[in-house]
């Protein structure tokens, strides 16, 4: 039992609350359970296990200690995803294992509508974008990716099921799904398949049956591409422009490889003017697409594709649009950029990724998002340590090293603050650097405004014996304070 109240239990058993209520409304089915309880278990092998009436947790995964920002909504998300297979999975259940991804698909799903209802639409939007779309790129854009439903002939090869696709490109494809039908004809679909299913045991084919019920789009056709196949669309497009005006905008899709299909989705495009934006929604359902809503509109400074981050694929981002990506006043659209831009890099189809890093690193400083500045640091690590020279590596140290130091004292938040501070510690190979990790290490006394508990200083203790082969005795005297 947890006594420490520095770790608001109280708060575990609001967002238990929170999520059963919402969960009841959503599917107009009551709790289908006799009880409903949960346990922490310490070093728990998952971050969770959703046992009707003890649903199991990392107690790690609950019981947070001046938790960041970011470890708030990884919570709330957690418990939110364990309390939905309670209807998807427990109540009704995939009939063979090669359908696992659907339990765990409606679970991320309805997890992300409950934060949504708790943290309003464009806090969930910025965060859905942050956990979903870099972890399924990462995947998607191999040539070894999986198709998010795939065939299994044996039981004893379930655990392949698993992935960084069915937990990340199939929520994207779940919205998709849900944009392209209607949120109301949706619901009513999901709700269908609920009480025809209770109990029970069903296919995804089956659910498509029930939710082309309601829509007047083709499901098998679209089912096919985003679900039964691998992969992922690249998007390019041709303007021409009339007395400043545009006379003609199309947008293309081709994908990254393999065989010629299409990914059917809605796609944001923004215009974007010095003191203003012009957005429209665009239903990709085409290889090539004029869209004459845009047609007679002011020439724009650069035009923003996928500005609400909900498209899948990569998207054309001019030099005009690298210059000004940090001047994008929606965070959702700065982190859409962002991403798209790295994989853009890595697709060869931009700047190079030295370039990248210096466009990152100018981010750090007017960036004020602490789940934004998470995911430029991230991307900035992976650069850093993976893709550049190690001359390169060296020649720009200092000046990273300085930006992120400075970027950590212009912050307010204290989560923010810790995010760079960790990412200082993660790039640091300066003697300069070391020297004022090793500092604070020994001193226990941070930069102002920062707070560092005590896994906190055992992380910074490992990077400074890895860092600095002279210094491998503050593994010892770390022990010795433990």
């Amino acid at each position: 039992r947890e006594t420490d109240p520095g770790t608001n239990p109280d708060s575990i058993f609001q967002a238990h609350t929170s999520a059963l209520k919402f969960l009841e409304e959503w599917t107009g089915i009551p709790y289908p359970f006799q009880k409903i309880g949960f346990a922490a278990i310490p070093d728990f092998q998952y971050g969770g296990m959703e046992h009707p009436g003890a649903v199991l947790y990392k107690a790690s995964s609950l019981f947070l200690k001046e938790p960041t920002k970011d470890q708030l909504l990884s919570r709330q998300t957690l418990i939110s995803h364990e309390t939905a297979h309670m209807w998807f999975g427990d109540l009704v259940t995939m009939k063979w294992f090669n359908d696992v991804w659907m339990k765990e698909v409606f679970a991320n799903f309805m997890a992300d509508k409950v934060v949504e209802q708790r943290l309003g639409t464009e806090t969930f939007q910025l965060k859905f974008v942050q956990d979903h779309y870099p972890a399924a790129y990462g995947v998607d854009r191999t040539a070894g990716a999986n198709p998010i439903r795939q065939q299994l002939e044996n039981l004893k090869a379930a655990g392949t099921m698993y992935g960084s696709i069915i937990y990340h490109k199939a929520p994207i494809m779940m919205r998709q799904l849900e944009a392209r039908m209607g949120k109301d004809n949706f619901q009513k679909g999901i709700r269908e398949y609920l009480k025809t299913y209770a109990n029970s045991n069903a296919t995804w084919n089956e659910l498509i049956n029930i939710l082309a019920k309601y829509s007047k789009e083709d499901l098998y056709d679209w089912n096919r591409v985003w679900v039964n196949e691998p992969g992922r669309p690249v998007f390019d497009y041709k303007i021409k422009y009339d007395d400043n005006k545009i006379a003609e905008l199309e947008m293309t899709q081709h994908p990254e490889r393999g065989a010629d299909r299409i990914w059917p989705q809605i796609v944001t495009v923004a215009l974007i003017y010095p003191d203003s934006a012009h957005t429209v929604q665009i239903n990709m359902n085409k290889a090539k697409l004029p869209i004459p809503e845009l047609k007679g509109l002011n020439k724009p400074d650069w035009i923003l594709f996928n500005a609400d981050g909900m498209g899948y694929g990569l998207f054309p981002i001019d030099n005009e649009g690298r210059q000004k990506l940090w001047q994008l006043t929606n965070p959702v659209s700065r982190a859409a950029a962002a991403i798209n831009l790295y994989e853009n890099v890595l697709a060869g189809r931009t700047m190079s990724p030295t370039e990248y890093v210096t466009l990152l690193t100018e981010g750090l400083a007017v960036e004020k998002d602490e789940t934004n500045l998470r995911l430029l640091s991230s991307y900035l690590g992976n650069l850093y340590w993976n893709f550049i020279t190690p001359d390169k590596r060296t020649a720009i140290a200092p000046k990273l090293e300085e930006a992120f130091w400075t970027a950590m004292q212009t912050q307010a938040n204290p989560g923010s603050k810790k995010v760079l501070f960790r990412a200082y510690q993660q790039i640091g190979i300066t003697t300069a650097a070391l020297s004022r990790l090793y500092e604070i290490w020994q001193t226990q006394q941070p930069p102002s405004g920062l707070r560092l508990a005590e896994d906190d200083y055992i992380s910074l203790a490992l990077t400074i014996a890895l860092k600095n082969d002279t210094a491998t005795s503050v593994l010892t005297r770390q022990r010795d304070r433990l």
